[in-house]
């Protein structure tokens, strides 16, 4: 009797201790049972059974989610990929603000980046100032900053921005980068096309939803001008709009990243004396290139016709005073500070600055302290089952519409994708930054020297093994496919225990969270995009033309669906690439499939008795909860204008759409024909 009164009072505990904890709270010393009971009680809050499942299964699977996760005025966005990103920077802080005897020369250069951030936030005084304008004088004159007698004549664009690449890398005006060839990854390309705006999608720049985000880039402009460079408020103002003015002008002529073009279609591979011919009014672009590359042996060169067409019509009417404050005023964005008057707004602010440096380095101080050595196998082991599954998928009659040959170059090129952990345990990107030798003082002089080191960089690759372009910082939180590679790329922070996954969790929940992502970019490799690459990576048509047909015909189906969607009272804009629609619908059933198979050669009595308050469902019902609460979430009305113009669709249709297109899912929860979440007419492609 004492025993099981003892086991009582402990198992009320643990209820009591798991009903108070949050997920975020959760650590490896709690035991399974207060893990377990404390996932599934934050599930089970966030549903809304008053809901009915098969008309609306985000409300039913996240109803209450916005209730127990208000926005605020600090915190107006609130999902899964913000809390991994704020869990993530609580880690690294913790990190940065620790000197350890066993660091090495890499993690001392970034703590070093980090703290001196953190002291130019409390010193934004004249010698700040001082220091940004020795920086503008390396490349010549800024016209603001010597106002009248600036002359025009003395101005030379090209030699101005090849300079100015060349000791940074950086994309200005136009991108030169080195990239492998789209058609034979074995030999390296000059490439010159877009740059990625400040603002990245160029619907920012010229949506009509995008007013007040532009109205924001001119008051930290001006802020800046007025407060970094000296100029009065009105004319800081005037330069302001000039500046952006001129990027909206360069971002009418940029790719529709919803358009879904290919390389093929967007760039031509040109002989460099021709490219001179056909683009002498704009000045020496043979020489831009050959300065910038620091190589006079360049034949041909990817140009990005459409673009450099319409840059040259905009420089035909562009002052050369503005178009010179644009190329100095956004070379030194990366040093001009954005003032923040609390402390945690400082931290923050210096954290994401240094991860646009430094992200894979950071990764791996979180990875080699903070992830177990468990995550690696659980991953593992769900691609395994991913990569059967999707085999099984394409041998079966359901994708008898792709003809035979064309099948047999889909299973090499799965044979052939590979997975890997970002890590960044490569030596090469250690070496990179063992190369700097930054201070915790000066922060504009460790900005040079990380800008120096990157322009080197930039050049050698000309010279060194082709190597496929990487995401940059954003890869740190966010899951993708590269095809270049044919490699999914799991970042570290989808790593974090308690989140996407725990070997305390049911195997539904590790399929349907961290099984889904996985699947979504394994399918990227397959779809109206990634399906132009075959196994090695190279830009190919595998497929043959009646299958082509059919392919296009299914995508067209996602294409008229998803457009009658509606968010906030706003139908999803239509889009011609369905590349995040296809990979969503694909992924869910693969990451289904892969568990169900699972399922059947482990079955296990504990794994429905692993989340207690799920208790009443079955395992297939378990693993449509657990997929419908990755995209539970809370945005203030700000950000819907961002998320109707984002190539995914926003998180509570990511529920929506590809459930409803699926058959096992309208049988789980016994949804009649013609429901809302079981039409008549359902669009499927793997």
């Amino acid at each position: 009797m004492i025993r099981y009164s003892l086991f009582c009072f402990l198992l009320l505990g643990l209820q009591h201790q798991g009903w108070m904890l949050s997920t975020g709270d959760l650590t490896p010393q709690h035991s399974p049972d207060v893990i377990q009971r404390t996932k599934s009680a934050e599930m089970f809050k966030y549903m809304n059974l008053t809901a009915n499942p098969c008309e609306d299964f985000y409300q039913y699977a996240c109803g209450n989610f916005a209730k127990h996760n208000p926005v605020t005025e600090d915190n107006p966005a609130i999902g899964i990929g913000e809390v991994l990103s704020e869990k993530m920077n609580e880690r690294v802080r913790g990190e940065l603000e620790t000197d350890y005897p066993s660091d090495t020369k890499a993690y001392r250069n970034v703590k070093n980046f980090f703290k001196s951030c953190l002291k130019i936030q409390h010193s934004l005084d004249k010698e700040y100032n001082q220091d940004l304008k020795n920086v503008v004088e390396q490349f010549g004159e800024m016209p603001l900053l010597v106002g009248e007698s600036w002359n025009e004549h003395d101005f030379d664009w090209i030699k101005t921005l090849s300079k100015m690449v060349y000791t940074s890398g950086q994309e200005l005006l136009l991108h030169i980068v080195v990239l492998p060839d789209f058609s034979d990854n074995t030999i390296n390309r000059v490439v010159l096309g877009e740059p990625r705006l400040p603002m990245q999608n160029p619907e920012i720049y010229i949506g009509e939803a995008f007013a007040d985000d532009r109205e924001r880039i001119i008051e930290y402009s001006t802020y800046y001008l007025q407060n970094y460079f000296g100029v009065s408020e009105h004319e800081a103002t005037q330069i302001a709009w000039e500046i952006l003015n001129f990027e909206i002008s360069l971002a009418h002529g940029m790719d529709d990243p919803k358009a879904g073009h290919q390389p093929a279609e967007l760039f031509t591979l040109m002989d460099i004396d021709e490219l001179q011919r056909n683009y002498r009014d704009m000045g020496d672009l043979k020489q831009l290139i050959y300065d910038t590359m620091d190589n006079r042996s360049i034949r041909e060169v990817y140009i990005q016709v459409g673009y450099l067409d319409h840059v040259r019509d905009v420089l035909k009417k562009t002052p050369k005073r503005i178009l010179a404050n644009y190329l100095y005023f956004s070379y030194m964005a990366e040093y001009l500070v954005e003032p923040k008057t609390k402390d945690s707004e400082v931290v923050e602010y210096c954290i994401e600055k240094s991860k646009s440096y430094f992200y894979k380095v950071m990764d791996n101080m979180v990875y080699r302290k903070y992830i177990p050595k468990n995550a690696e196998q659980i991953l593992y082991q769900i691609w395994r089952e991913l990569k059967t599954a999707f085999q099984d998928i394409l041998y079966s009659p359901r994708l008898d519409w792709i003809r035979q040959d064309t099948k047999k170059e889909a299973i090499q090129k799965l044979k052939h994708m590979k997975l890997k952990i970002l890590s960044y345990e490569h030596p090469k990107d250690v070496e990179e930054v063992e190369q700097l030798d930054l201070s915790d003082q000066n922060f504009v002089e460790n900005i040079d020297a990380i800008r120096r080191v990157k322009g080197n960089k930039a050049r050698a690759k000309l010279n060194e093994p082709p190597q496929a372009m990487q995401m940059g910082a954003e890869s740190s939180t966010t899951p993708y496919y590269n095809p270049f590679e044919n490699m999914v790329y799991m970042p570290v922070a989808f790593l974090q225990p308690y989140y996407a996954w725990s070997t305390d969790f049911p195997s539904a929940y590790n399929f349907a969270f961290l099984g889904f992502f996985v699947s979504h970019e394994l399918v990227h490799g397959f779809d109206n995009s990634g399906r132009n690459y075959d196994a090695i990576g190279n830009a190919r048509n595998w497929w043959d033309s009646n299958t082509d047909q059919i392919f296009r015909e299914r995508s067209k189906c996602f294409q008229n669906q998803y457009k009658e969607l509606v968010y906030f009272g706003h139908h999803l804009p239509e889009m011609p690439s369905q590349a995040e629609n296809i990979a969503d619908g694909g992924g869910i059933r693969l990451a289904y499939e892969a568990y169900v198979n699972w399922y059947r050669k482990h079955t296990q009595s504990e794994e429905l008795l692993k989340f207690p308050d799920l208790q009443n469902y079955n395992y297939k019902q378990l693993f449509f909860v657990s997929y419908a609460q990755v995209w539970c979430s809370n945005y203030a009305e700000m950000y819907i204008a961002n998320q109707l113009a984002d190539t995914h669709t926003p998180n509570q249709l990511r529920d929506i759409g590809p459930l409803a297109n699926f058959d096992e899912f309208a049988k789980a929860f016994n949804c009649p024909m013609d429901t809302y979440m079981n039409p008549t007419t359902k669009c499927m492609i793997y």
